[in-house]
C-alpha cells in the first residue's frame, strides 16, 4: 500500500509475490493469487519481466493449494519456460524444484529427479543457498 499510495510500481511485482509467498504460507490461497495476479499485470504494463517466472510459478503453488494440480502443473512448467528464456537460474531451480514436488506426489519419481537433477546440476557454488539446499533435500527423496 505505501509503494502504491507515492506511486512506485517498479518493485512492486517483487513485492506482490512476497505478499504472494506469505499467504501461500498462511493458507490463503485467493488472496495470494490476486497478489500473484496483480503482479503479472505490472510486468505486462512496465515491461518488467524480472520477476514473472516467480509470479507464475507461485501461482502454480497457489492452485496446488487450492488443489488444482492440472492448472498448478501448467503454471510450473510455464514458470520453468520463462526462467529458462530469461536466463534465470535460481528462478529456474525453484519452478523445478516445484514441478518436480508436483511430479513426486503424483508417483512419478523417475521424471522428477531427471527434471530437477538437470537444473540442480548445473550450480557450482552456493550450496548454502535456500533454494538449493531445497532442491538437494528434494533429490535426496527421489533417489
Amino acid at each position: 500500500d505505501f509503494y502504491r499510495g507515492i506511486g512506485a510500481r517498479t518493485s512492486l511485482p517483487y513485492l506482490l509475490g512476497g505478499l504472494a509467498e506469505a499467504q501461500l504460507w498462511s493458507g490463503n490461497p485467493e488472496t495470494g493469487i490476486a497478489a500473484v495476479d496483480e503482479g503479472l499485470r505490472l510486468c505486462a504494463t512496465l515491461f518488467d519481466r524480472f520477476n514473472e517466472s516467480e509470479l507464475v510459478r507461485l501461482k502454480g503453488e497457489l492452485l496446488r493449494l487450492r488443489g488444482d494440480d492440472a492448472e498448478s502443473e501448467a503454471h510450473f512448467r510455464r514458470a520453468l519456460e520463462l526462467a529458462r528464456r530469461c536466463k534465470g537460474k535460481a528462478y529456474e531451480l525453484r519452478a523445478a524444484t516445484s514441478l518436480a514436488r508436483l511430479l513426486d506426489d503424483r508417483g512419478d519419481r523417475q521424471r522428477a529427479k531427471e527434471l530437477l537433477s538437470g537444473v540442480y546440476d548445473w550450480f557450482r557454488e552456493g550450496a548454502d543457498a535456500s533454494t538449493l539446499r531445497t532442491a538437494r533435500e528434494l533429490l535426496g527423496t527421489l533417489a
